[in-house]
């Protein structure tokens, strides 16, 4: 049994299929997110293959969302991203708060989060 069929029943809404997460990795990934934004409609603000490979087009694309999930799928099919809690800047300073983490899919959608050390302010 996947973890996901074990977790209350909450699907986000989004505004468009994804073309890396199948419902059930969102519905995983929805469950570790902090609960103020838990219930928010999931809208895709960037993609490679819509919106080419310039990062000057991301930061435009991305400016003012404050909360954002990045997801990436590489070549040999891995799945793994970052929830960011701090809108996206160029920059050299670290950024984020202690809600922030990484993660991974194995297996489909069994999800292996990476949460904030909290051993310094580096997220």
């Amino acid at each position: 049994m996947t973890i996901s069929k074990c977790l209350p029943e909450f699907k986000p809404h989004t505004t468009e299929k994804s073309l890396i997460l199948n419902p059930g990795m969102m519905h995983v990934l929805t469950y570790h997110l902090p609960s103020v934004i838990r219930m928010h409609d999931w809208s895709l603000l960037f993609s490679l293959n819509r919106d080419g490979y310039s990062h000057i087009s991301f930061f435009d694309k991305l400016e003012g969302a404050e909360y954002t999930i990045l997801v990436i799928k590489d070549t040999k099919g891995h799945v793994f991203g970052a929830f960011c809690t701090e809108e996206w800047r160029s920059g050299t300073e670290f950024c984020g708060t202690g809600e922030s983490f990484v993660f991974t899919f194995h297996d489909g959608d069994d999800l292996q989060i990476s949460p904030s050390s909290g051993e310094d302010e580096n997220y």
